[in-house]
């Protein structure tokens, strides 16, 4: 078992209720034809930017109406050019794409994208060591891991880094995006057989380790937001109805929390919460 270090050192972690993970999943039965828009000598209108046309398997458009500026990182081409597409088809902008993760950092410190899709296995600088580098110097771009490796230790790894989430390249279209959407509202974005691996992880005791006492700064209401998050309710939305108060403000307590315990995100947060028994792991407030 990896040993975790105290404030200032990334937790591998995320943790949540298994029931924040349902999804309204649509079939693709029911899919409308998509139409061709191009002009009859094939040119684009002068005022369009060239597109790649959707895939024929593509699904129709998803009701996520969040659109993301997107950072491709993923040594092969064929990949990239159909997740840009698939991407591109509910209405993401992918602003760039690197075929390496020293490319990745290279071209988000150019380009700030609102998230980072990062693959692991990579040349010059692997998908964990640039999501550390990312989230070390640009912590308000989001990185999302995703991967065919379901090994626990990268798992751990790259969300100790400080990724928003963890996605097998395996998922359908539709579980992808809905994923996606909670990782752009800066909610942990995990399958249910992830979470169950980083729930099982919680479960061992840490070794030879205590809780650092900067948790003893949390107001009564931040302790209360933790409360929420551990117990599955990470949307700003649900939090702020549970709570009484505006969504605003649940983001203000969030942020409040994350300063104090030297975090980058929700999901060390809750990761962070559940390593020291700081909350109530029985349901919360």
């Amino acid at each position: 078992m990896m040993a975790f270090g105290v404030v200032g050192y990334r937790l591998s972690v995320i943790g949540y209720q298994l029931s924040v993970l349902r999804f309204s999943l649509l079939t693709t039965d029911n899919r409308q034809p998509t139409t061709d828009n191009r002009q009859p000598n094939n040119r684009q209108p002068d005022n369009q930017q060239p597109t790649t046309d959707n895939p024929r398997n593509a699904p129709s458009r998803l009701p996520y109406t969040t659109s993301v500026r997107i950072l491709i990182a993923d040594d092969h081409a064929l990949f990239r050019d159909g997740l840009r597409s698939l991407l591109q088809s509910q209405g993401h902008e992918v602003v760039g794409e690197a075929p390496n993760g020293k490319a990745a950092v290279e071209l988000a410190t150019r380009l700030r994208p609102d998230l980072v899709l990062m693959d692991i296995s990579m040349p010059e600088l692997d998908g964990v060591a640039a999501t550390r580098e990312l989230t070390a110097h640009l912590p308000d771009i989001k990185v999302v891991i995703l991967t065919a490796s379901e090994h626990s230790e990268t798992l751990f790894d790259a969300i100790k880094a400080g990724a928003q989430g963890y996605l097998l390249k395996n998922l359908e279209a539709e579980e992808f995006f809905a994923l996606l959407e909670r990782a752009g509202n800066g909610e942990p974005a995990l399958t249910p057989a992830l979470a169950r691996k980083l729930l099982q992880e919680f479960a061992r005791p840490a070794a030879h380790e205590s809780a650092p006492n900067v948790q003893d700064s949390l107001t009564d209401r931040e302790r209360e937001v933790l409360d929420l998050m551990v117990e599955g309710v990470t949307a700003n939305r649900k939090m702020a109805k549970r709570l009484g108060v505006s969504e605003n403000t649940v983001k203000f307590h969030v942020r409040n929390i994350l300063d104090k315990l030297r975090l980058n995100n929700r999901a060390q947060a809750v990761g962070y919460a559940l390593r020291y028994n700081i909350v109530d792991r029985e349901g919360g407030t």
